[in-house]
């Protein structure tokens, strides 16, 4: 369900937890939730293998979330994403990054030399993945348009959703409650 949907907030009200765990009997509301639980199970095999194979001494733990790392290089780029420092400068533009790799991917948008290319279109992208999203847009053309900006969508029922964005409807009330919501969300029927 998408964040902040009817399905999600009813959830609190009734107790449903249709999300369950494939490790051990624990249960949860949103799908989210259990994939963050999910992970201490791999996790804590991780530091048992580490024990076993006695490189638990030699591993890193970060002080703001506990997770372990292999090498201490690792440990300080991850620790970054906790402190938000960006030590790595574009040398064409304000711009900093945590990782040395990401101020390389940005400063190609400074240069002449794309290295991707549109095979519709004559757009030209410097990685990879921005091409490939890029191809998306021609596989279906989006003619469902917004009146109230320039988005455009592939199906009707998107736009609708959409234009709940600028019109402030919503439509879908909480049963238990009286919150209203734009979408009432997706409901997923546990197996």
């Amino acid at each position: 369900a998408h964040k902040g949907s009817l399905i999600e907030h009813t959830r609190i009200h009734t107790g449903e937890k249709p999300y369950k765990c494939s490790h051990c009997a624990k249960s949860f509301s949103q799908a989210g939730h259990r994939s963050h639980h999910q992970r201490t199970h791999t996790e804590n095999k991780l530091i048992v293998q580490l024990k076993r194979t006695n490189t638990w001494k030699k591993s890193y733990q970060c002080d703001h979330c506990g997770k372990y790392l292999a090498h201490k290089s690792s440990l300080i780029e991850h620790t970054r994403i906790h402190t938000g420092e960006k030590p790595y400068k574009c040398s064409h533009c304000d711009k900093s990054f945590a990782q040395a790799g990401h101020r390389s991917l940005h400063q190609r948008t400074h240069t002449e030399n794309k290295l991707y290319h549109c095979r519709y279109c004559d757009k030209e992208f410097d990685n990879k993945s921005d091409v490939v999203k890029h191809h998306k847009t021609h596989i279906g053309e989006k003619l469902y348009k917004c009146s109230h900006c320039d988005k455009s969508f592939t199906h009707n029922h998107y736009l609708k959703v959409h234009e709940r964005i600028h019109t402030g409807d919503k439509p879908y009330q909480c049963v238990h409650c009286e919150k209203l919501f734009a979408d009432k969300g997706h409901l997923v029927i546990p197996n």
